[in-house]
C-alpha cells in the first residue's frame, strides 16, 4: 500500500508537469511527463523558468508558471502529509507509551519492541515481568490514513 501511495504521488507530479507544459506552453506533453515523473523538481522549476522569461508577451506561460508551482505545492504538501508514516521518534514515542501504560499499573517491563511492518503499522511486542513470571504480549500500533496520530493495543 505504501507503495502504491508513493507511486500515485509521482504519478501525479508527473502529469501536472506534462499537463502544465503541453496547454500552458505548447511543449510536448510525452516528454515533459517523462521529465516530471523521473525528476520533478527539476522539471517544475525548468518549467517556472521557461514561463516567466517567455518573450512572446504571452500570458499563458506565465499563468502556466504559476500554476505548476501550485500544483507542485499541493501535490508535496499532500504526499508530506498522507504519503509518510512513522518517524523514528513516533516509534520511540510509542515503545514508551506502552512501557509507561504497563509500568503505571504496576508491572515490571523489561522490553518493548516495535518494527515497522508498513509506513503505517507497527508490529512487536512487550515483555513483561509479574508475580514472579515473564510475559510476553504482542503489540501493534497503527497510524491514521488522514494525519500522523496513532493507535496502540497490545494483548
Amino acid at each position: 500500500m505504501d507503495y502504491f501511495i508513493t507511486g500515485m504521488a509521482w504519478l501525479a507530479f508527473g502529469l501536472s508537469i506534462g499537463l502544465t507544459a503541453h496547454f500552458g506552453m505548447k511543449r510536448s506533453f510525452g516528454k515533459w511527463f517523462i521529465y516530471g515523473f523521473f525528476l520533478w523538481p527539476i522539471a517544475a522549476i525548468h518549467l517556472v523558468v521557461i514561463g516567466l522569461f517567455d518573450k512572446t508577451g504571452a500570458t499563458a506561460p506565465k499563468v502556466a508558471a504559476a500554476a505548476i508551482v501550485l500544483v507542485c505545492g499541493v501535490l508535496t504538501y499532500l504526499f508530506l502529509v498522507f504519503g509518510t508514516g512513522f518517524s523514528e521518534d513516533d516509534i520511540s514515542e510509542a515503545q514508551n507509551a506502552i512501557r509507561k501504560e504497563y509500568e503505571g499499573r504496576g508491572v515490571k517491563v523489561s522490553d518493548v519492541v516495535l518494527i515497522r511492518e508498513s509506513a503505517k503499522k507497527l508490529k512487536g511486542y512487550v515483555a513483561l515481568e509479574a508475580l514472579g513470571q515473564k510475559i510476553m504480549r504482542s503489540c501493534v500500533a497503527t497510524m491514521s490514513d488522514t494525519s500522523t496520530s496513532y493507535i496502540w493495543e497490545c494483548e
